[in-house]
């Protein structure tokens, strides 16, 4: 079992850029405002939208702004070169890559959000969440036309569990790897998605790190100037968290529009060194029922780092350290799939104004049975937290 969760603490805002192309085959180069200053990370689709504009044509590429800061950005400045062919700026950039045709294609590619902030996401959409060694889950996977044609009924897109394989032909090679399954898309016009629905049965072994690579066409059965496999080959990876055995899998719950977890103080906004509440909003992500258990929470000072600390002695994974409060609730029985609240009380807030992580942790000393790859990894790899201000 791998977790990957993206931490952030903020608001997520999504902007639509639409360019005019050349008739040269072009690449689009962007430098993300990502520093200490600006505080501020960018998440992208992986193709435009056409994939293959026609000369002289619009096509649309998407971002999301995810603001790192603890105040309102009243404006973000971005710069980007819609028909580059070299580096504008020193430092990192994202590229996107197209091809400017005036043969309008349909081109079929998978996407992946977040259900619930919408960013772009790695993260595959499972039942249950959390994958069990041996046991069936099912697989819900988005295919998207980025193409200007509706694409044919029955386009076949083939799934492979990265227990097979760890990475694939570069570009791809028809029929170079077998599926473990497969799935079919209807017609589907330009700008159009569908979710499928593949039932498979995860491996034997757990593996430390799991994932799926999602294959538009794997037997090559269109031409490539039927099916130019424009965005990204036609091929998209989405990662997978599993376990070798049943077991609660606790998360705090996520807040629309933003990666914060449903951890609040009462009152919101408490002052300084005085009691509050504080409630907090866990759901069993696992495929078992577990409890609660002990739960621990902490207060950091927003300070000026891009992202909130890790928990005190982190590396042991049961013993968290120097927690601010804690209590046990030890009657808290939370089924797959199902959140509940619980609430701290009498915790004192911190004696000086301004901005704070909340961290919290359910279960913190392992009562649950927990079932990993490996015997070191942690029950939740990522820090959970949110954040609130001291008067």
């Amino acid at each position: 079992m791998s977790p990957r969760r993206a931490q952030g603490s903020a608001p997520l805002l999504a902007a639509a850029l639409v360019f005019t192309a050349l008739a040269v085959a072009s690449a689009l180069d962007w430098a993300p405002p990502v520093n200490q200053e600006l505080r501020t990370r960018i998440y992208w689709e992986v193709a435009p939208n056409p994939s293959r504009p026609e000369p002289g044509g619009k096509f649309t590429w998407t971002l999301d702004f995810e603001n790192l800061r603890n105040e309102t950005m009243e404006g973000l400045r971005v710069a980007l070169w819609a028909n580059a062919t070299e580096d504008q700026v020193n430092g990192a950039q994202y590229t996107v890559e197209y091809t400017v045709s005036d043969t309008p294609t349909w081109d079929l590619g998978g996407i992946n959000d977040n259900p619930v902030t919408g960013v772009k996401s790695l993260q595959a959409h499972t039942t249950p969440q959390l994958l069990v060694a041996g046991k069936h889950f099912e697989l819900r996977p988005t295919i998207f036309n980025f193409g200007k044609l509706k694409s044919p009924d029955g386009v076949t897109v083939g799934v492979i569990m990265t227990d097979v394989v760890k990475y694939l032909p570069s570009p791809w090679v028809c029929g170079s790897v077998a599926p473990n399954a497969t799935f079919t898309v209807p017609k589907l016009g330009p700008g159009k998605s569908f979710e499928g629905s593949v039932m498979m049965t995860a491996p034997a072994t757990a593996p430390k790190d799991f994932g799926f690579y999602l294959v538009v066409d794997p037997d090559c059965k269109y031409s490539k100037q039927e099916y130019p496999r424009g965005a990204a080959d036609g091929v998209k990876f989405l990662e997978a968290d599993m376990s070798t055995a049943p077991m609660p899998w606790f998360w705090g719950q996520q807040q629309k529009g933003t990666e914060d977890r449903a951890f609040k103080t009462a009152p919101a906004k408490p002052k300084a060194g005085k009691a509050i509440s504080v409630k907090l909003t866990f759901e069993n992500q696992g495929s078992e029922a577990g409890t609660l258990g002990l739960v621990k929470i902490w207060f950091f000072p927003f300070g000026d780092a891009l992202f909130a600390p890790n928990y005190p002695n982190m590396d042991d994974r049961c013993n968290y350290t120097d927690p601010t409060a804690s209590a046990t609730f030890a009657d808290v029985i939370v089924e797959p799939g199902k959140h509940k609240k619980v609430t701290i009380k009498d915790v004192p807030a911190p004696t000086e104004p301004g901005a704070y992580y909340l961290l919290a942790q359910a279960d913190a000393d392992c009562k649950n049975p927990y079932s990993f790859a490996t015997t070191d990894q942690q029950v939740v790899a990522f820090v959970q937290y949110s954040v609130f201000t001291v008067k």
